[in-house]
């Protein structure tokens, strides 16, 4: 099998080689597979500790997941983000605040005029029922001078900045707390420009879209 070259030199012949090389073989590719095998296992061992540890997931795409919030977990976000917004009562100090519910009672007693804030954008796709726009309402001051006002935004801020110009100019005037967010997370229904009820709500931008299941979030 060896063949010997004058000089000293060894060279091996074809089977020779062969059989080497697959002794090789059988030695190197079992270990390569034994590597993959371990490199698998670890694989799997991550992916089952990141689902655990996050919770129930959505599948979004052929290999993307998402996590998903529940109603109850939205409502302390918007919590959150309106007391943040509001600054622990830095800004507008001193506005008073009414909730959903309240305020349900107070349409239901005919004792509110309710004043949406927002931008056409936004109150176009649809408005808490019985609201005027914030145009409506400055077009005719003197008409409400007597009267409760209640005005909303998406989450409060835009519509407590305005409470406080309106207290200031001597209306008896509440804000919303947590806007149209609150309203939805209490079941409440909006109406589009027709009047018609609808569940699709306009939710100024992706950090606010916290409604409820059931909505209809537009950004």
């Amino acid at each position: 099998m060896l063949r010997l070259y004058r000089g000293g030199g060894i060279v091996l012949c074809r089977s020779a080689y062969i059989e080497m090389m697959r002794k090789f073989a059988n030695k190197i590719v079992p270990s390569c597979f034994a590597i993959l095998r371990s490199f698998e296992i670890v694989i799997t061992i991550i992916f089952v500790l990141f689902v655990f540890s996050n919770g129930p997931l959505m599948l979004t795409g052929a290999y993307s997941f998402e996590k998903t919030e529940t109603d109850s977990e939205k409502i302390k976000k918007i919590d959150a983000l309106y007391e943040g917004y509001r600054g622990g009562g830095r800004y507008f100090e001193g506005v008073a605040e009414i909730t959903a519910s309240k305020l349900l009672q107070m349409k239901n007693a005919g004792k509110v005029v309710l004043v949406d804030s927002r931008t056409p954008e936004e109150y176009r796709v649809s408005m808490i029922p019985d609201a005027i726009t914030k145009a409506e309402f400055e077009s005719n001051l003197n008409a409400y001078k007597n009267a409760t006002i209640v005005v909303y935004c998406t989450i409060g801020v835009r519509s407590g900045r305005y409470v406080e110009a309106l207290l200031n100019d001597g209306f008896d005037a509440y804000n919303l707390k947590c806007g149209v967010l609150s309203w939805a997370h209490g079941g409440e229904m909006f109406v589009d420009r027709n009047g018609t009820e609808t569940k699709m709500v306009h939710v100024f931008g992706s950090k606010w879209n916290l409604l409820p299941s059931g909505y209809e979030p537009i950004e």
